[in-house]
């Protein structure tokens, strides 16, 4: 029940980003505040896939923009803005997290339909 909890949370906090995109502090801070109650909620193994994802994608995306792949409007980080690799990182948590609910469930109507 908690990953539905924590997912419709951040489902909600992700549309509150839509409406504040254009503004690079408030970004700032909610993806803060995200990262930070993500890494108090988590444990260990998720903690580690998000830290190697934020620095995976993070050097990805900055290769991807040196290579003139694609820019930012309003880059701060070399050519990335500050939120983009913490936002990489609780991407990959959600999926994380989705993908063992599934499993856990899945393995659940297995045991059910076997009996």
């Amino acid at each position: 029940m908690n990953y539905i909890i924590y997912f419709l949370g951040l489902c909600a906090l992700n549309i509150i980003m839509l409406f504040f995109g254009t503004n690079n502090a408030s970004m700032i801070i909610i993806c803060v505040s995200m990262t930070s109650a993500y890494m108090i909620v988590t444990k260990n193994i998720e903690r580690l896939y998000f830290i190697l994802s934020v620095i995976f994608f993070g050097l990805a995306e900055l290769t991807l923009v040196r290579a003139g792949i694609w820019t930012y409007s309003n880059p701060q980080l070399i050519g990335i803005p500050y939120w983009m690799p913490l936002m990489w990182g609780l991407c990959t948590a959600i999926l994380k997290q989705v993908t063992d609910g599934f499993k856990h469930y899945s393995n659940k109507i297995r045991i059910n339909m076997v009996d």
